[in-house]
């Protein structure tokens, strides 16, 4: 299940099928259905308040023009 918000911050659920089957399997844990449901509360409230990252604080950030390119670990593409 995930949630996309829109720059209106109107949103949509996806997912929502996958989510409940997985719960029904037990892929998803009880103890994490709980969880999953305090975070959905405190997302919901920051698309409501304008919270971070909802703020716009990011719409400007741009990397450190000093930092250099992250490297791949040797035999990264190997199994």
């Amino acid at each position: 299940m995930w949630i996309p918000v829109n720059p209106d911050f109107s949103f949509a659920w996806k997912d929502i099928d996958d989510y409940q089957k997985g719960i029904e399997s037990g892929i998803i844990r009880q103890e994490w259905v709980l969880e999953i449901e305090i975070a959905k509360q405190e997302i919901f409230e920051k698309i409501e308040r304008r919270k971070y990252p909802f703020d716009g604080s990011w719409l400007n950030w741009k990397p450190d023009p000093n930092w250099s390119p992250p490297m791949l670990p040797e035999n990264w593409d190997v199994l």
